[in-house]
């Protein structure tokens, strides 16, 4: 009877930890008026009249009273055609236009995304709680494109931009044709848009600028990101904001005290070797230095786990005070972390 009382209440114990660690602390919308469209420059740019090439560089060009700077961003940056003022430009740009791959994407992207209104939704929360956090930080205007493989999201100035081919699925054969990894495919779906944009936002208004570039400092950033990304989306599942699978996501949460003992014990915290720091924290199939089973960037997630403790020992901090601070290595001291 003692045995099983003490088993009922262990299970007991562990399923509200479990409850504490999936929910995230949310704040009040309703004073809040703000909505996120996407605007869709793809739909426009494949409305244009393509008569000639220069009919088609003029009515480019008259797209900029709409779309601003992002007609010279697209051009220069995303599809790297040049300059529209160029004299070849309304050529290169037909090109691209009538290229079979980018007509088959475009139907494609047209079929995928026919009905974006739940990304909007996701878009609109997000920001709403944004201009909780971050008051002061101005809301992007975002946009879809069609990027020919070249973007997935992007952040430029007040322009938040999205390149839907690269969201079509991860069974879409056009990612395996380019050499793009199995488990980078895996995260090219419609629901890993919102964590991406809303990351690339983070990371665009709160860059790295540490003046210490060393392994501990870089983690942190990446967790202080993370944790920022998970209070602005509380409803999207962990292993979506992470680009986690289910299986990869319990990995983590059932070797968290093993991934710090391993972090520790090979003394990398402050070890400022490049190439060890990428292999923890950069994007790849699993994290060199655990094992296969463990997704790519656990480091992050630990370090997220680590900001997470920071924000508790600190109870009257705000989000905008962690994601202002540029020490980084202080949130790790004073965040006492016990796995």
């Amino acid at each position: 009877m003692y045995s099983k009382a003490m088993a009922m209440v262990l299970m007991t114990a562990l399923t509200l930890a479990s409850c504490r660690r999936a929910a995230q602390p949310d704040v009040d919308l309703s004073g809040i008026d703000l909505e996120v469209r996407i605007e869709r420059f793809d739909q426009s740019l494949l409305a244009l009249p393509a008569a000639s090439p220069d009919s088609l560089a003029r009515a480019y060009e008259a797209l900029r009273p709409v779309y601003g700077n992002l007609i010279d961003l697209f051009a220069n940056r995303i599809i790297r055609i040049g300059p529209p003022h160029h004299p070849g430009f309304g050529a290169m740009l037909q090109r691209f236009l009538v290229d079979t791959m980018i007509a088959d994407l475009n139907g494609r992207v047209q079929r995928t995304f026919a009905h974006a209104e739940g990304i909007e939704r996701q878009l609109t929360d997000a920001f709403r709680r944004a201009r909780v956090y971050f008051p002061t930080r101005p809301t992007p205007r975002v946009f879809g494109m069609l990027s020919g493989f070249n973007l997935s999201v992007g952040i430029d100035s007040a322009a938040l931009c999205i390149g839907l081919d690269r969201y079509l699925g991860a069974e879409c054969e056009y990612y395996t044709m380019l050499g793009i990894p199995r488990y980078m495919q895996a995260k090219m779906t419609p629901e890993h848009i919102v964590p991406d944009a809303v990351r690339a936002w983070v990371v665009g208004e709160f860059p790295f600028v540490d003046s210490v570039d060393n392994f501990a400092a870089r983690m942190m950033w990446e967790g202080a990101v993370m944790l920022a990304v998970r209070r602005l989306l509380p409803r999207v599942p962990e292993e979506v904001v992470f680009g986690f699978t289910e299986e990869q996501m319990r990995f983590c949460r059932s070797n968290e005290e093993r991934m710090w003992t391993t972090l520790v014990e090979q003394k990398l915290l402050f070890s400022t070797n490049a190439l060890e720091i990428n292999k923890y924290i950069g994007e790849a199939p699993f994290t060199t230095g655990f094992t296969q089973e463990s997704p790519g960037r656990a480091t992050v997630w630990l370090a997220y786990r680590i900001a997470e403790s920071y924000m508790r020992q600190r109870g009257g901090s705000t989000l905008a005070e962690l994601m202002m601070t540029t020490d980084y290595v202080a949130i790790l001291n004073g965040a006492r972390y016990r796995p």
